[in-house]
């Protein structure tokens, strides 16, 4: 069900819930078996499911048994969502906007260390040296702005094989559902990234990403360019906003 993708759900996942929906109940081994799944992958769909609030445990004498929540689960879910990303965007618009006014006056600029880089060549630059610094990604975009500027084999070629290659870190991204995105859920390399899918595509032309102390604003209107702003109070802040969506999602 493709809607269930469009929720954030792996297929997985959606596999998952739908096998759970059919019947009245099941055990991890029984789940097992149901969806082909390798246990350790059932686990970690059944406490996704669970955060979601679309999956609920109990006991069936002394086995602990998996059961679907109702359809409705559904519908509460999206509102969650919903809420949650217009809370989000609100927010990050106000945290931008002040950005924004510190990068316009020299004096905090240069107090805050503050770098621009234009061009996609110097985009390059800067992931590569991002990635060297070995600290986690978090990532807010919009898959169709990012995908008029770079092609998803591109992506794969200049920054995934590139983080393999230095056993960078671990990336975390929110984003809509796109091709790439899409590919990734399916592959669900957990221990390299994960990504959770807001349930409306995502319309800014600009990608949000924390690096540890390092604020990188990405515009993508017309020529690709990037503010960084390394200050530990500011990643601070994005970052919590980051994990507030993220757990609603």
């Amino acid at each position: 069900m493709k809607i269930l993708e469009k929720l954030g759900l792996s297929d997985k996942e959606a596999k998952t819930y739908q096998a759970l929906l059919k019947i009245r109940g099941a055990t991890v081994m029984e789940l097992n078996k149901i969806v082909g799944l390798k246990r350790p992958t059932v686990y970690f769909c059944l406490n996704r499911l669970m955060e979601k609030g679309l999956v609920a445990q109990g006991f069936a004498k002394t086995k602990k048994v998996y059961f679907a929540t109702p359809p409705d689960s559904l519908l509460e879910l999206l509102h969650r969502q919903q809420s949650a990303l217009s809370n989000i965007e609100g927010r990050l618009a106000k945290v931008v906007a002040k950005l924004k006014d510190i990068t316009q006056n020299k004096e905090i600029a240069d107090s805050l260390d503050v770098k621009i880089y234009e061009g996609m060549s110097s985009l390059e630059k800067l992931a590569d040296k991002l990635l060297l610094s070995h600290q986690d990604f978090l990532f807010i975009y919009s898959g169709q702005s990012v995908l008029k500027h770079v092609s998803p084999e591109q992506l794969r070629e200049k920054f995934t094989k590139r983080r393999r290659q230095i056993h960078s870190s671990k990336l975390y991204a929110i984003g809509d559902l796109n091709p790439f995105s899409k590919q990734r859920l399916r592959e669900a390399d957990t221990d390299f990234r994960e990504i959770r899918i807001v349930p409306e595509p995502i319309h800014f032309k600009a990608i949000l990403c924390v690096c540890g102390s390092q604020v990188i604003l990405v515009s993508l209107d017309g020529t690709p360019k990037a503010i960084v702003i390394d200050n530990k109070a500011i990643a601070q802040i994005l970052s919590f906003l980051f994990w507030s969506l993220w757990e609603s999602l």
